[in-house]
């Protein structure tokens, strides 16, 4: 009985120390976690700004050019064609 309790105590001990072992690599897995994703996460929000500011540069270049096709296909309309530049 006494040895079947030692025997206990000890594969107790060893799963308390591999718990420990775990928890340990699981918290230094989190911190990389936790670091790469803060790290990931600010070039990703950089790169979405960066993206939406494309994208509003290329729409107001369409606006603009529909714009002046249109005061140019105004100006023209009443030209002849050879006259149109």
């Amino acid at each position: 009985m006494k040895e079947e309790f030692e025997k206990n105590s000890l594969l107790i001990g060893k799963a308390v120390q591999t718990i420990s072992e775990l928890q340990k690599k699981l918290y230094e897995k989190n911190q990389e976690i936790n670091y790469y994703s803060l790290f990931f996460g600010k070039s990703f929000e950089i790169a979405q700004e960066l993206y939406e500011q494309e994208r509003l540069t290329r729409q107001v270049y369409t606006i603009f050019n529909d714009f002046f096709d249109e005061i140019f296909y105004f100006e023209n309309d009443g030209l002849p064609d050879s006259q149109i530049f």
